[in-house]
C-alpha cells in the first residue's frame, strides 16, 4: 500500500492565531474512494456535521496542476491549468470525515491522523516556551561554536571536504557521514548522545535536539510503516551540508578526527 504521508500529506498552517496541522480534503476524498464527486461530498459533510469555515477548514480556490494544487503557500498564484477548489481541513475534521465512511480505509486514515497529531505535540514540547529559555539555548550554542571555530582555524585543511557540501539541503544519514570520515557509526552515535547532540532513549532515541534542527544542522526524514495492522511512524536523522561542516569541526576539536596525536585520542 502506498504510504499515506505521500497520498494525504499533513502540513502545519495558520488557522486564526494558531499554527496547527491540516490536510487536503480533496486528497482524503480520493484515498477513501468516495462514490460521490468531491464537491457534493465535502459540502454535504460540512452541512451534515456543522463544520465551520475558519475553524475547521479553509477553502482554496486557484489554478494549478499536479502537486502544485496542494501547496497552501502557493495561494492563488499558479503555473497554469484549469480552475480547482480544495478544502484545507484540520486533523480533527479529517478524523471525523474518515470515520463516518465506516470502512477500513477510513480507520487507516484516522490512525494516521492521530499519529501526525502526536508528532506535532512532541515537536512543540521541544521548542522553548519563554524568551529566557530561548536565549539560554542560543547563548549555549553560540559559546560552543566560538570555541570550536577557534580550534578549527588551525585544522582548516582537514575540513575542506565539509566546506564543499555546506550548501546541500537534503543531507545524508549519519552512518554514511561516519563512513566518509572514518569513524564507526556506533561510536559516532554514542559520542553524539554523550555530548547531548542526539537524544538518548525513549521514542526519540537518536533524534537531534530541537536546537540543532532549528540551527539547520539536521533534518528529520519521516516515514510510515504498518505493523500488526497499525500504521506507525519512523524517523531518520539526516545531517545537512551545513551540519556536516559543523559536526566535522566539533569532532576535530574533540580529537575524534585528524592525524598524528589526534588519532590517539580516538
Amino acid at each position: 500500500m502506498s504510504k499515506l504521508q505521500d497520498l494525504i500529506p499533513v502540513t502545519l498552517g495558520t488557522f486564526g492565531n494558531q499554527t496547527i496541522p491540516f490536510a487536503s480534503a480533496k486528497r482524503l476524498h480520493a484515498f477513501l474512494s468516495i462514490g460521490r464527486d468531491f464537491t457534493s461530498w465535502v459540502k454535504g459533510r460540512i452541512a451534515q456535521y456543522g463544520f465551520v469555515e475558519g475553524d475547521d477548514y479553509l477553502v482554496i480556490d486557484s489554478i494549478g496542476t499536479g502537486n502544485d494544487r496542494f501547496s497552501p503557500e502557493r495561494g492563488k498564484t499558479s503555473k497554469g491549468g484549469r480552475p480547482w477548489i480544495d478544502y484545507l481541513i484540520t486533523i480533527d475534521m479529517g478524523k471525523e470525515l474518515a470515520m463516518v465512511e465506516r470502512n477500513e480505509k477510513g480507520r487507516q486514515v484516522r490512525r494516521y491522523f492521530i499519529e501526525c497529531e502526536r508528532q506535532v505535540k512532541v515537536a512543540a514540547a521541544m521548542v522553548p516556551q519563554t524568551m529566557p529559555e530561548a536565549l539560554r539555548l542560543a547563548a549555549d550554542l553560540a559559546d560552543r561554536l566560538i570555541k570550536v571555530e577557534a580550534k578549527a582555524k588551525s585544522d582548516a585543511p582537514k575540513v575542506e571536504f565539509a566546506d564543499l557540501v555546506a550548501g546541500i539541503d537534503k543531507g545524508i544519514p549519519i552512518p554514511n557521514y561516519a563512513k566518509a570520515v572514518g569513524i564507526g557509526p556506533l561510536k559516532l552515535f554514542e559520542w553524539m548522545r554523550i555530548n547531548h547532540i542526539l537524544i538518548a532513549g525513549g521514542q526519540r532515541h537518536n533524534l537531534p535536539l530541537q536546537r540543532y534542527i532549528e540551527s539547520g544542522y539536521f533534518a528529520i526524514r519521516q516515514g510510515m510503516y504498518e505493523a500488526n495492522g497499525e500504521l506507525r511512524a519512523s524517523f531518520t536523522t539526516m545531517l545537512t551540508g551545513k551540519g556536516e561542516q559543523w559536526l566535522t569541526r566539533l569532532l576535530i576539536a574533540a580529537g575524534m578526527l585528524g592525524g598524528g596525536d589526534d588519532a590517539d585520542a580516538r
